[in-house]
């Protein structure tokens, strides 16, 4: 089943369970046929009270041809379509989401929103670099863990978890 369909049907804190669920980094598929289960097509098994059993599907496709298209998950992107509504869910709206990428300036590779002024950052060797609207700035002041962030993302992942929220709420 594509991940955007299963958070369609299912809700992102069905989806959010499905991933955390995941008994451990190896496992690359969730089957929800008959008895839900974790796969690892990497280490051809799957996953049953509490333990590894080796299996027979050794591909997707044979993940497949065994449980239907539609009872088959890829873990991976479904972990990325959750990530993609955490994301969102920092800003006050999609739209705010958007403006944010629209109004960076070129260069910048992160957007955080402090306390008081959004500001958009590109990092140059061993400071960082804030746009604060109309031109680049050293800060005076380094930037730190301790500096009060209301969001972060990199631009990029900013740019995909808008096009997964718009997916999963609009298509």
């Amino acid at each position: 089943m594509n991940a955007i369909q299963f958070m369609k049907d299912h809700g992102v804190d069905k989806a959010r369970g499905v991933v955390e669920g995941a008994p451990d980094k190896t496992a690359t598929h969730y089957v929800f046929r008959k008895i839900p289960s974790y796969y690892s097509v990497e280490f051809q098994s799957w996953y049953h009270d509490g333990e590894w059993w080796d299996s027979d599907c050794h591909t997707e496709q044979d993940l497949t041809d065994s449980y239907g298209s539609d009872f088959v998950l890829s873990l991976s992107d479904l972990k990325r379509l959750v990530e993609s509504v955490d994301i969102i869910s920092k800003f006050d709206s999609v739209q705010e989401a958007k403006d944010a990428i629209s109004n960076a300036p070129e260069g910048a590779t992160d957007y955080r929103k402090l306390s008081c002024t959004i500001r958009y950052i590109k990092q140059s060797e061993r400071f960082f670099e804030y746009w604060d609207g109309s031109i680049w700035c050293r800060p005076t002041v380094p930037f730190t863990d301790e500096t009060h962030i209301l969001r972060f993302t990199e631009l990029s992942k900013l740019k995909q978890a808008i096009a997964d929220y718009e997916a999963i709420h609009y298509e």
